[in-house]
């Protein structure tokens, strides 16, 4: 059985109950994965910070996988995205891959 929900994770001083436009970095997104609330916090932060080449300037769209393997799906404008799979080392996330999505 899966478990599907969404989240929503505001940038440090935004209010994202207002003024929401589409691929807004404020959206919720689809979180189909048994992560603890620090976990997707702690993925969020990671992506956001833009490590290698991942753009981290795009709208998250979903988090999917496992607890130490997630694998996070961002949208950065019509038909173009990113899937991201992220490892689980120790308390940090590290970059496994990073494929460019164009529909």
């Amino acid at each position: 059985m899966s478990i599907s929900a969404y989240a929503q994770v505001p940038l440090p001083g935004r209010n994202c109950d207002q003024d929401l436009v589409q691929n807004d970095r404020c959206l919720s997104f689809l979180l189909s994965s048994e992560l603890r609330d620090a976990e997707v916090l702690s993925i969020v932060r990671f992506v956001r910070s833009s490590p290698g080449s991942v753009r981290g300037r795009c709208s998250i769209y979903s988090i999917s996988g496992t607890r130490d393997a997630p694998s996070v799906f961002i949208l950065c404008g019509d038909f173009k995205g990113q899937q991201i799979a992220l490892r689980r080392q120790g308390s940090a996330w590290l970059l496994v891959e990073v494929k460019d999505i164009v529909a």
